[in-house]
């Protein structure tokens, strides 16, 4: 297991490693699978990173997020049924559970009383957001059950031991732990800390020598995409066709990680998160927060020629 710091979800920034991934998957014959209980029109993942996959898409499951979730489940334990094994397989799901704080109605570990909350009105310490945490850590543990029961029939089928699994999240969930609410009102550990576990097939436990620095490093989502490449025989440099860098490489290290939000852009670092806006006037008009309270630092600046440099990083692969 894995512990990352890692970026909020953010597609324009992964498309063009998820398109790179997928050119690389048919050339190798993969049956490419993308099941999601959220539609992949908003946001636009059905035009930057599934482009050239449209016909690979399920994305129009109905209903409640946890009944999508559960015909998503479904929809995949029966395509795991007619698996042809002469094929390789490459499948990404997407529930949407905890988005919503929903599970099953008579799913209850955590006995919420399961009522409608105004999130409006919501405050810290009030009877309402204690509520619907216990709601959230339903939905948290509805989705465990589902990946479960999917881990399950990979073993039934024989397949557990030859797959390589990845489990994580777009980003977290805060409850005020930091004076924020959700997602996407900040760029606290609360928010963009997310859990990350890689099971390896045992075809490649021996050839791999574990780092001994995890979990505790900074890490991105965008390291994903070249660690699959790697591992599936991508041999040249990451830096050819990604920003991200392979996590099992003995040369991996981060000084910073950048995420953001539909408001703001975010450089984190070990102790430090530097926020500035997405607007090319305001660019500079950063605040700093300490990474172990986010509480403002003031009369310190970020580095500006930093943010440029990080910017235009950025924007190296886009066409």
């Amino acid at each position: 297991m894995y512990g990352l710091n890692s970026t909020y979800w953010f597609p324009f920034v992964d498309a063009h490693r998820g398109s790179i991934l997928f050119d690389v998957l048919k050339k190798l014959n993969y049956n490419i699978n993308i099941i999601s209980s959220t539609n992949t029109n908003w946001p636009e993942f059905r035009k930057t990173c599934y482009v050239d996959i449209q016909d690979r898409i399920k994305d129009d499951f109905k209903g409640e997020p946890w009944k999508k979730d559960e015909l998503n489940q479904k929809y995949f334990l029966s395509m795991i049924d007619k698996y042809n094994k002469k094929q390789p397989i490459f499948t990404f799901l997407f529930f949407d559970s905890p988005h919503g704080y929903s599970s099953l109605p008579s799913f209850n570990p955590f006995h919420s009383k399961k009522r409608e909350i105004n999130y409006l009105t919501i405050k810290k310490d009030s009877e309402d957001l204690k509520e619907l945490f216990l709601d959230y850590k339903n939905s948290v543990a509805y989705n465990d059950k589902l990946f479960g029961e999917m881990i399950k029939k990979l073993k039934d089928k024989g397949l557990y031991k030859k797959s390589l699994i990845i489990y994580t999240s777009d980003h977290d969930q805060e409850f005020f732990e930091y004076d924020s609410f959700g997602h996407n009102s900040s760029f606290s550990k609360a928010q963009t800390t997310t859990p990350m576990i890689i099971k390896l097939p045992d075809s490649l436990k021996n050839s791999i020598e574990l780092p001994n620095k995890y979990p505790n490093i900074l890490t991105s989502h965008i390291d994903i995409v070249p660690t699959l490449l790697s591992l599936i025989g991508v041999s040249n440099p990451t830096s050819d066709y990604s920003n991200g860098q392979n996590l099992f490489s003995k040369n991996y290290h981060r000084d910073y990680v950048f995420t953001a939000n539909w408001n703001n852009n975010a450089i984190i670092t070990e102790k430090l998160t530097y926020v500035f806006s997405n607007l090319p006037n305001k660019i500079f008009k950063n605040e700093i927060r300490k990474n172990n309270d986010y509480t403002k630092i003031k009369n310190i600046k970020a580095d500006s020629k930093k943010v440029l440099s990080i910017m235009n990083e950025n924007r190296r692969f886009l066409k």
